[in-house]
């Protein structure tokens, strides 16, 4: 935003509305407009102020926060964020329904409110663009989904990665989704440290509507894509796609993705190592699989496990999975005709080999298509978004088909066999 950020803060604490103006009284680019002791004064001062964003308290008199954040945004367009010592995912959830975009439990510190505003404001200007570009109908974007059998093999990074070249080449909205959902570290992956997650939505009584979803997303600092995080604790993957779910019969994953498809132009989703129920909706809606492999025996002998899954068991047609080897130019003792032949397919992307590059970006939370753009590793993950936005993938799709072409000329040799070969 080239204006300051307007602020009005809503809490029945003198001490904390001073708190919080003192926290913001010194930051650049923030200003704070007004105050309010209740929520009736709350809906009164942000029709009169219309603010940027309000930092709203949730018990107070005469009206509460929940009330009063639901009559504001239902009238106006701003940006509400939650504060309150009630920290449990009950009142997260209700302030999500209400129309909050973020919460924020006290106390908090001044870089935390701070982050939050600046994110509350940078996703309602992503929100009122796309409804101001958006066409009539729902769109149907392109689902990415990256896949592998075993960690470790850089799965995340060209995931996060991916989606970021997306959103450069095509100047459209792109959504990253973890559902890495016991391990997932897609957010770090941007330095982010997000007050929502997945789970958050799998509390919600009733059909999700994308604008929820929306709410629940966490953008990238740079604005590029917006993140949906993994659960914060591994033991809160069983709300989403486990025994534990709030609805037994409810497939979450795939009304969620369901809806990303009709906001963003693209959603990359990045899946844990099992065929678990969210990751095998995340494999059948896919409009292109990427399964990502390195040149060692272990993993490949998973890759090849995979393969068959996907190509024999699940049925998908061989044009759907794409086949990557990171690390591809390392010194394993496998050429890429032995890799190609042992899998019996083709490789559709040779990932160079650049550990200071993807340790940099993963230890400073910057995507190096953006800070290392001018390495190998980084011209390629633009290939690959420069294929995804062409029709045909031609150039792709040719190489592959070629490699398979080979691979059945020269008939099928076991992956252990190639340690003897």
């Amino acid at each position: 935003m080239g204006e300051r950020i307007s602020v009005l803060i809503v809490d029945d604490s003198k001490q904390l509305r001073d708190s919080v103006r003192t926290m913001l009284e010194f930051e650049e680019g923030v200003v704070v407009v007004g105050e309010a002791e209740d929520g009736e004064e709350a809906v009164a001062k942000a029709k009169e102020l219309r603010p940027h964003v309000i930092l709203m308290d949730i018990n107070m008199p005469k009206m509460d926060g929940l009330a009063a954040t639901q009559a504001i945004v239902k009238d106006i367009s701003t940006n509400v964020i939650i504060i309150s010592v009630q920290g449990d995912a009950d009142y997260l959830r209700r302030g999500m329904q209400a129309g909050a975009r973020d919460f924020l439990a006290k106390p908090f510190t001044v870089d935390e409110l701070v982050t939050a505003i600046k994110n509350a404001c940078r996703t309602g200007e992503l929100n009122a663009l796309y409804t101001r570009s958006a066409p009539p109908t729902a769109k149907t974007g392109k689902l990415i989904t990256f896949f592998s059998t075993k960690g470790g093999v850089g799965k995340t990074t060209l995931a996060a990665n991916l989606a970021v070249a997306l959103a450069i080449k095509t100047k459209e909205q792109v959504a990253l989704v973890d559902l890495d959902l016991e391990f997932g570290v897609m957010t770090t992956m941007f330095g982010l440290k997000p007050n929502t997650s997945i789970v958050d939505l799998c509390h919600v009584d009733g059909p999700l509507k994308a604008e929820l979803v929306q709410r629940v997303m966490v953008p990238s600092s740079n604005g590029l894509v917006s993140v949906l995080a993994s659960p914060p604790s591994p033991e809160q993957s069983a709300e989403v796609d486990g025994d534990a779910r709030m609805a037994k019969d409810r497939n979450y994953v795939g009304e969620i993705l369901g809806l990303l498809k009709q906001t963003f132009s693209y959603v990359v989703v990045d899946t844990g190592t099992s065929f678990r129920d969210g990751v095998l909706t995340a494999l059948d809606r896919a409009d292109v699989i990427y399964v990502v492999t390195s040149p060692d025996i272990p993993t490949l002998h998973n890759t090849a496990k995979c393969l068959d899954i996907l190509l024999t068991r699940l049925e998908y047609p061989r044009t759907k999975v794409k086949l990557l080897l990171n690390r591809a130019d390392g010194t394993m003792g496998l050429s890429h005709d032995d890799i190609t032949r042992g899998l019996d397919y083709g490789i559709s992307y040779f990932v160079p080999s650049d550990g200071q590059t993807a340790t940099w970006a993963a230890n400073s939370g910057q995507p190096f298509v953006l800070r290392k753009a001018k390495t190998p590793l980084a011209d390629l993950l633009v290939q690959m978004a420069q294929d995804l936005t062409e029709s045909g993938q031609a150039s792709t799709a040719s190489s592959t088909e070629g490699a398979e072409e080979a691979a059945g000329r020269k008939g099928r040799k076991g992956i252990f066999s190639l340690l003897h070969s």
